[in-house]
């Protein structure tokens, strides 16, 4: 009975796997684009780009930008900082260091390593409302930002009973993921590729740790020895 237990769970992590191979392939598509067919992909970049430009005025770019901040690098090892403290303190130290990892395996090393590799320019043919140096692809805010909300939402799900409480929570954390990908579109620092990218890969690497959270976690708690 036991194995047939931990075999249910294992196949459950499973599908974590599968999902994440399943949402990366937008980002995969877009690195093919943005190294071998930059040029076409830039051009479709500023089309999909025009319809949120249109959206800028004095009246939101100040809170566009107070959005945008929160997903800077700080503000987001800030908020990690935070939620894996309040986890350890409600004695959920393995989410606490499982989220801990995350972001800093993936909201900071991976994405930094492939900003590094792929070293694709910010756009240059609409003005930028805020200073962004470094590269652009995949975004740093919309990739970081979806690893943190998306682990926190796994932690929730797993935590919270009520379906109100988990109702207020995505709604919440997913408006603000998009919220701050979309700001970065406003504001001019990125691409909308880069944007999806970023969410793309961020998503994938939050399932892949959830697979390995739920596999792990359940063969600590339900282990006979």
């Amino acid at each position: 009975m036991y194995r047939t237990y931990l075999s249910k769970k294992n196949h459950s992590a499973h599908y974590f796997y599968g999902a994440a191979v399943i949402v990366c392939l937008p980002f995969l598509l877009l690195l093919w684009g943005t190294v071998c067919h930059q040029a076409a992909l830039t051009a479709m970049d500023y089309q999909w780009g025009h319809y949120i430009y249109q959206l800028r005025s004095p009246q939101w770019t100040p809170f566009v930008i107070g959005v945008t901040t929160i997903g800077n690098v700080w503000p987001q090892t800030i908020l990690t900082a935070i939620f894996a403290v309040g986890l350890w303190w409600m004695n959920e130290r393995y989410y606490a260091q499982y989220l801990a990892w995350a972001m800093f395996l993936g909201a900071l090393l991976l994405n930094g390593g492939i900003k590094q590799l792929v070293a694709r320019i910010r756009p240059t043919e609409v003005t930028h409302l805020i200073d962004q140096g470094g590269y652009s692809f995949p975004s740093g805010h919309a990739m970081g930002m979806t690893i943190l909300c998306s682990m926190l939402l796994f932690i929730i799900f797993q935590k919270v009973q009520t379906i109100t409480a988990k109702m207020i929570w995505t709604v919440i954390l997913v408006g603000l993921t998009l919220a701050i990908a979309c700001s970065r579109i406003y504001l001019g620092v990125h691409f909308v590729s880069d944007v999806i990218a970023g969410i793309s890969l961020g998503l994938s690497f939050s399932l892949l740790f959830m697979g390995s959270s739920k596999k792990r976690h359940k063969y600590r708690i339900n282990s006979p020895y």
